[in-house]
């Protein structure tokens, strides 16, 4: 609620809910659009089919960004392609902060002490890395938040890709081993605004949401680079055992890959969103962050598309392994 309280003063009111409850659908980035909530934070791997220019990361791994480098890669990336704010604009959205995630590692029931350490395993992963498991031996089986803890205490999975920190935020347990594997940090959650909400605020208040989110933005990335060794020492204090793959292997693992276009998800192109474009302006951010790259991936353009035939949206099968 927006109080006007004088000329060029206001004061918001806001009240905190949680999706799927208090009368708010689950899904929080439709909320935004539906205007059941004034404005959200979305998980951006909930995204991958609604969004999946905010995908972008997750196609180049192994990029050794911090939270604090990918932040300002982000910010680069949209201020350079105006599709990537449009796409928020044709939900009926407003995007006011990307926020970084913290480095992404492996959680596992088994010590990972190299590569050869996932060959016949099954990892969970975020439909948007996929790729990240081929040429490893392993089977990616397809996760999404909400199902982690449960994968991992079924047996689904015998470990999974995961933010650092939502194994605190989410309170995981069934697994025993933490491997930095230096995949880097990623695009956590989108800060966005119903349309129609955010044009009824007077421009001042615009002004100063805008500014103050950008700031959290930056914010957010610099307290999680700072806060990140405290949270690994804390988790070595709770019993897990926290390891880093040795560099030789993280850089076998990062050229077995494919090179980018196989890895861009068929629905970018489906959508023809500026997919390659976009990928091209992040390396060169990554560059420009001077990020600790395991690979210099390399740009393709995309085969020719057959007339008279739809795309395939299914993911590519990892080598050692299909998708589940």
């Amino acid at each position: 609620m927006v109080q006007r309280l004088s000329p060029g003063a206001a004061r918001l009111d806001w009240k905190t809910v949680t999706p799927g409850k208090d009368g708010v659908p689950p899904d929080a980035f439709g909320a935004a659009s539906s205007g059941d909530a004034d404005f959200v934070l979305a998980h951006v791997v909930h995204l991958q089919q609604r969004m999946p220019l905010l995908q972008v990361a997750f196609q180049a791994p192994f990029s050794g960004a911090s939270a604090a480098q990918m932040a300002r890669v982000m910010a680069g990336v949209f201020d350079q392609v105006p599709e990537m704010r449009q796409s928020f604009l044709r939900r009926n959205q407003v995007l006011l902060a990307l926020v970084a995630s913290g480095e992404y590692i492996l959680a596992t029931k088994f010590p990972v002490t190299g590569l050869a350490s996932l060959k016949g395993r099954k990892i969970g992963v975020p439909p948007a890395a996929v790729g990240w498991i081929e040429g490893t031996g392993a089977t990616a089986v397809l996760a999404e938040p909400r199902g982690y803890a449960k994968g991992l205490a079924t047996g689904a999975y015998d470990g999974l890709f995961v933010a650092a920190s939502d194994i605190v935020d989410m309170k995981l347990t069934g697994f025993a081993h933490v491997t930095r594997v230096g995949m880097g940090a990623m695009p956590g959650f989108a800060i966005a605004y119903n349309k129609q909400q955010w044009e009824s605020l007077p421009g001042n208040v615009r002004d100063a949401l805008s500014s103050a989110f950008r700031a959290y933005q930056d914010r957010m990335g610099d307290n999680r680079v700072r806060s990140e060794d405290k949270l690994f020492e804390a988790l070595a204090e709770s019993g897990l055992k926290v390891a880093v793959l040795p560099a030789e292997d993280r850089k076998l693992w990062a050229s077995r890959l494919p090179d980018i276009p196989a890895q861009l998800p068929a629905a970018i192109r489906k959508s023809q969103q500026p997919a390659e474009a976009v990928m091209r302006i992040y390396l060169d951010e990554l560059t420009r962050q001077k990020t600790d790259m395991m690979r210099q991936w390399r740009i393709v353009s995309p085969p020719a598309k057959k007339s008279g035939k739809a795309q395939d949206d299914t993911p590519a099968e990892p080598a050692g392994g299909k998708v589940q």
